[in-house]
């Protein structure tokens, strides 16, 4: 099975006309995609393709701390204040130098690439990376956490998330990408179809002297996807940036 390509071509022309202006002004416009594919005994039975639209304000607010050097300051979580929301819907805005989302671990910048440091979990693990939930709430930039995430394990509803796999970057020279794949498998053994309608990416942040799990973006699935019992599902986010030069 090939995988299809599902963005609407409004959307898509949309995104293209914004990525060809950067070009022109020399702005690199970040791009992210999602990939969804379900195999079953060896066969594919869906893949698809499509834009990833929903970064949410922690992503861009520890963006804006660290280009600006600029500490957190707040109580709470909207428009001109700048903190971050825990998936456990705690606001963090003490005055304290922004969060640092890469390469953290025990209390120290280290390997970006490691597991269990940053966006890359191990097995079982979903303090960070890529989860997903059975909700269908509409995006929202505000969002913190899935509606409804589905936790680790093999009983009715849940799945076995496996490590991450390790993250592949490229160069495009032709078209002056360079773009980064984020993967993890999760295997269904629950007994029965699980449906899956929300994705979500997720870090291990240092905060001061804390270690919480932020939640960066969330895309609603649109066809929502059904995996089997006993099938496995890949879950991969490509995140491109096209330099002037």
């Amino acid at each position: 099975m090939t995988c299809k390509y599902i963005e609407p071509k409004q959307s898509e022309k949309d995104y293209r006309e914004m990525a060809k202006l950067g070009r022109e002004l020399g702005i690199p416009v970040p791009e992210c995609f999602l990939e969804m594919q379900v195999t079953l005994k060896g066969k594919t039975i869906h893949h698809h393709k499509q834009r990833s639209h929903s970064w949410t304000r922690n992503a861009y607010n520890c963006l804006f701390t660290q280009l600006t050097a600029k500490n957190f300051s707040g109580s709470t979580f909207e428009g001109g204040v700048l903190t971050m929301k825990y998936n456990t819907g705690t606001v963090y805005g003490p005055n304290y130098a922004g969060t640092i989302l890469s390469g953290i671990r025990n209390y120290a910048p280290g390997d970006s690439e490691g597991l269990n440091t940053s966006y890359r979990a191990d097995t079982g693990n979903l303090t960070s990376g890529i989860i997903v939930g059975s909700g269908n709430n509409p995006e929202d930039f505000n969002g913190y956490n899935l509606q409804t995430p589905i936790i680790e394990g093999a009983s009715a509803g849940k799945l076995n998330y496996s490590a991450h796999l390790a993250n592949v970057r490229a160069w495009d020279a032709g078209t002056k990408t360079m773009s980064a794949a984020i993967a993890r498998y999760m295997n269904n053994n629950s007994g029965g179809d699980i449906t899956i309608r929300e994705v979500g990416q997720f870090t291990r942040g240092m905060l001061y002297s804390q270690f919480p799990t932020l939640m960066v973006g969330r895309d609603i699935l649109s066809p929502e996807v059904t995996l089997p019992n006993s099938g496995q599902l890949k879950v991969t986010y490509t995140i491109a940036l096209t330099y002037p030069e």
